[in-house]
């Protein structure tokens, strides 16, 4: 992938003003003549070129996009450590690391997801979120990602999206009708292209590998890198994320088993589900 200079939280912030552009069906130029923004200035700032100032976010988030007040909050909090690394921290070269844990974090996680042109998704703890059926989180454990209501589509894309999971997921996940449901959703996912997927095995050992990794990419070829947990999301770019986190994606597909193979592990996985049987080892 390619990359780009654009500070990373900036590139996150503009890809959920873009997204909440979009939600509301207005056009660039309307909303730069409500904003008070030039064209350019808005394009560059939804494109992470260009740093937005705490009144021009008020005005673009509550005038125009009827968001709330406390998801502007957070929204501010985490704009304004952006800037702050950008100015304070590493005024050279741009900072390429953004941790969003406030208000609202799963909308931009989701915004950044919607402009992905690809992605590559990688589980050892849950099913990715916007794979998801209700109810399925807190089958497992009591989570309150469980409870979000957010923007995920139901894919990114037919071929454009590869999920990656963990043996240890769907070991985890043992019994119950929603279990039942869920690795059917993911059956019918893969059976209609929505995604692409394999099954890794506990035994690959990848050294480093975060319990959930995600590359997304974005326009102007950008690639971001996003460590999602419980609270938040921590999320990379520039050329050191991609060597890192790119290249153990590499490997985690690399190393996993066939699409065919990872099939025939969720129709297992599903029986095991509905015959209430304990987890165990598919490769054993």
């Amino acid at each position: 992938m390619g990359m780009s200079d654009a500070p990373t939280g900036r590139v996150v912030v503009g890809s959920y003003l873009r997204c909440l552009r979009d939600a509301n069906t207005l056009s660039v130029a309307r909303v730069r003549g409500r904003a008070r923004m030039s064209h350019s200035d808005l394009s560059r700032v939804e494109s992470g070129g260009r740093a937005l100032s705490l009144s021009e976010a008020a005005n673009l988030l509550v005038g125009q996009y009827g968001v709330s007040e406390d998801d502007l909050e957070g929204f501010i909090r985490f704009l304004s450590e952006t800037e702050w690394y950008v100015k304070e921290r590493f005024p050279s070269p741009y900072p390429y690391v953004a941790v969003d844990g406030h208000q609202g974090w799963e909308d931009r996680l989701a915004a950044v997801e919607q402009r992905s042109a690809a992605a590559r998704f990688f589980s050892m703890w849950l099913i990715p979120a916007f794979l998801r059926i209700p109810g399925y989180p807190t089958a497992l454990i009591d989570l309150r990602a469980g409870e979000r209501q957010i923007l995920r589509p139901e894919s990114i894309g037919a071929s454009g999206t590869m999920v990656v999971l963990e043996e240890s997921v769907l070991a985890r996940a043992s019994r119950g009708p929603v279990i039942v449901d869920q690795i059917q959703h993911l059956i019918t996912a893969v059976d209609q292209g929505c995604i692409r997927l394999r099954i890794l095995p506990l035994d690959a050992q990848i050294n480093s590998l975060p319990a959930t990794l995600t590359e997304y990419a974005l326009p102007d070829g950008i690639a971001l890198y996003a460590i999602e947990e419980a609270e938040g999301t921590t999320y990379h770019s520039g050329l050191a994320a991609e060597s890192r986190f790119g290249r153990l994606l590499d490997r985690a597909v690399n190393t996993s088993v066939t699409e065919a193979k990872s099939r025939e592990l969720l129709l297992h996985a599903r029986k095991a589900a509905l015959d209430g049987t304990p987890p165990s080892r598919f490769f054993a």
